[in-house]
């Protein structure tokens, strides 16, 4: 492996922004310390110099990345990476990275500018496509959520609208039948057990696994499909972020049409990884930009819209990133040719 590999695995071990604050904090540090032992000339102290960023760094990874810091295998490595990561920080490249692999070599796909009116909302973005694993996403990235206001209020109202899509209560049977649809292939996997529905809206496939016998709840941010769904369907559902469902034995966790708008969707799969039970199946339906449709259509394709779809996944790109978080495909399939379904489990355990 090359350095530049390396640095480019040590970016994959570095996406949440606290942890990368907490090493700049630590480097700060670092810098502060070498400067009050030359003017204390107490020199022999030098020798610490290189572990004064340890317990910002360690604490970064224990609490926020929540994985083995770099510098457990190749601490000299890793020390240089530090100081690239905190002048990739200051510089803001560090917005560019491919999530999966780290690299920063991208080529532009569409560029802002050249995508339809009605799809440029909010921050400015082109949409890039890494030169070395394929993953198609916007830059720059965005480190935490900006769209939670629009999710919680009106996605599926008067944002929906805006887009040139139509609201959700004019789409009630379409949902029903697509959410029963889903189940049939979900039955083949699992037939019985506990599922999550991420994102669920007003619960249409809440509810269809409730009518098979599962035990199904479901979990969204908009108030206001919640308790129409509730309601309408006399099911489980609850305002939550996955991050805080306190569950940790699902049978099944899906989540369709949700992967794509978030600012991490690895952070996303870590934390469905931690809510299944050791035989149990991840499901993640999302749109497929290697769909002959998206070939045609191009920038006009309905799927085009930077910020609130920030990531653009293949079969390929969206089982390297499981891969990356020891998750592996169990079973494959494109329901139409705007987008595919793909079923996960842990790795090494049946």
């Amino acid at each position: 492996m090359t350095f530049k590999e390396y640095y480019k695995h040590y970016l994959t071990l570095h996406e949440n922004k606290w942890n990368r604050r907490l090493h700049a904090c630590g480097q700060m540090a670092t810098i502060l310390f070498v400067l009050l032992v030359i003017f204390h000339k107490i020199w022999l102290l030098l020798l610490a110099a290189p572990f004064v960023i340890y317990p910002f760094a360690w604490s970064g990874h224990y609490f926020f990345e929540k994985n083995k810091p770099a510098a457990f295998s190749r601490p000299i490595w890793a020390k240089a990476c530090d100081w690239i990561m905190l002048k990739d920080m200051i510089t803001g490249r560090i917005k560019n990275f491919c999530l999966i692999c780290g690299s920063y070599d991208n080529k532009i796909v569409y560029k802002y500018a050249d995508i339809p009116e009605h799809k440029r909302r909010h921050q400015e973005k082109d949409i890039v496509k890494c030169q070395d694993c394929g993953l198609v996403y916007c830059i720059p990235r965005n480190f935490s959520e900006t769209m939670l206001d629009i999710y919680e209020e009106n996605y599926w109202h008067e944002y929906a609208k805006s887009v040139k899509e139509a609201p959700i209560l004019e789409r009630v049977e379409e949902f029903m039948n697509i959410s029963d649809e889903r189940m049939s292939y979900i039955k083949k996997i699992k037939n019985s057990g506990s599922l999550l529905d991420v994102g669920c809206s007003m619960g249409f496939l809440v509810y269809s696994a409730k009518q098979l016998g599962y035990d199904a709840s479901g979990i969204d941010l908009c108030e206001k499909d919640l308790t129409e769904g509730s309601k309408k369907f006399d099911i489980n559902l609850k305002k939550s972020l996955l991050k805080d469902v306190d569950k940790y034995d699902y049978d099944i966790i899906t989540s369709y049409n949700v992967i794509e708008h978030l600012s991490n969707p690895k952070s996303a799969l870590i934390n469905m990884r931690r809510r299944i039970k050791s035989d149990g199946i991840i499901v993640i339906g999302t749109h497929d930009i290697e769909s002959k449709t998206h070939k045609v259509q191009k920038e006009n394709w309905k799927h085009i819209i930077p910020t609130e779809h920030m990531y653009y996944f293949s079969v390929y790109t969206l089982n390297k990133l499981c891969d990356s978080v020891n998750l592996e495909l169990i079973y494959a399939y494109k329901p139409i040719d705007n987008g595919f379904v793909s079923f996960y489990r842990k790795k090494n355990e049946q």
